[in-house]
């Protein structure tokens, strides 16, 4: 009978142990999936701060100055969300899965400081029209695919990709 009581106390010792482990690790998980969405909602507000921007840009008059300052603000945008998408590589639980967007980023980046470049340098202003119009395309793609709301899935994370495929033509500004 005393082996009895005493296997029924650790059995139930040894439940709430595990009671508390799994309360410990769904708290966890509850704290990580609400940071990774505030996050993603951030990510979110700065891509359409973007596209408010970007369509700025392609709706100014064709003033050569005007036009410039524009396209500054969105290559500026264009950084700020890079930026983001590092602090969610480094700050999330999923942070490996934005990897590749943010590297694209980085490249849009880059190939759109040659427009902005030629924008200031008053080269062919017709080309630039054109690519600032292809690039507000594209991203409006890009938007349409990302998905609204974060989710803790593999369809998010396919969905996101799939978004990231409208940036892709953009990395080398290599425009039809």
């Amino acid at each position: 009978m005393v082996i009895h009581k005493r296997a029924a106390i650790l059995i139930f010792l040894f439940l709430v142990l595990i009671s508390i482990v799994l309360l410990i690790n769904n708290k966890t998980n509850r704290v990580n999936q609400e940071t990774n969405a505030k996050y993603y909602s951030g990510f979110m507000s700065n891509v359409m701060t973007l596209k408010t921007v970007m369509d700025q840009a392609v709706d100014t008059d064709s003033d050569p100055e005007s036009t410039a300052i524009a396209m500054f603000d969105v290559l500026s945008n264009i950084a700020f969300i890079h930026d983001r998408l590092n602090l969610m590589m480094n700050e999330t639980t999923h942070g490996n899965e934005y990897a590749s967007l943010k590297d694209q980023f980085l490249r849009l980046r880059y190939s759109y400081e040659s427009l902005v470049r030629s924008q200031l340098m008053k080269r062919d202003r017709s080309d630039s029209e054109k690519k600032l119009s292809f690039t507000q395309q594209q991203l409006q793609l890009f938007i349409n695919d990302l998905p609204k709301e974060y989710e803790n899935s593999k369809a998010f994370f396919i969905l996101l990709h799939k978004a990231e495929a409208h940036i892709k033509p953009l990395e080398y500004m290599n425009f039809p």
